[in-house]
């Protein structure tokens, strides 16, 4: 004669079931949100790629605008005017398109480089996932000479790491 389950029994393993998915889950979330991170500061890597290509190409002058460097993207061809692709905004699962990346002129040279979170870099809001491209022209000059790289969490400020003492900077990729 075959022996059922119990409902004592099924009860347990449901139990135990919903007792790992609690214990769990707030884990999940977590690593969750360091893998879209992750993914945002990689796209910031791949637009610096399409910066320095047009720099390459261009004796050394980077771009100052966002119709110069989407042939240089990933994809793109300078020889018949194709723009490349742009990387995939890991918060929307959609691709960034021009429209997702801000620009903004930084008035000091060591903009570019600012990692503190109440810096010039770190007062920019914008959508999550999205891109700032900021670049600084030197007074009396028409070329730019440095440019920084942010990107937005989901709170819509710049993600930032914590150094080992704790104290927060912003992830700025930079010339």
């Amino acid at each position: 004669m075959r022996r059922k389950f119990p409902l004592v029994e099924i009860a347990i393993v449901v139990a135990a079931a919903a007792l790992i998915y609690v214990l769990e889950r707030p884990r999940y979330e977590a690593n969750r949100v360091e893998i879209r991170q992750a993914d945002a500061v990689y796209n910031l890597y791949v637009y610096k790629a399409a910066i320095e290509n047009y720099t390459v190409y261009h004796n050394g002058v980077y771009p100052t605008s966002p119709d110069s460097i989407e042939l240089y993207l990933e994809g793109g061809s300078t020889e018949n005017q194709t723009p490349g692709q742009y990387p995939q905004n890991p918060y929307t699962g959609e691709a960034l398109a021009k429209k997702n990346i801000k620009w903004v002129m930084y008035s000091n040279i060591t903009d570019s480089r600012d990692d503190h979170p109440k810096g010039a870099n770190g007062r920019q809001q914008g959508t999550p996932g999205w891109i700032s491209v900021g670049w600084f022209i030197p007074p009396g000059e028409t070329l730019a000479t440095d440019y920084g790289l942010i990107t937005f969490g989901t709170e819509g400020t710049p993600i930032y790491k914590k150094d080992p003492s704790g104290q927060e900077h912003i992830i700025v990729i930079h010339n």
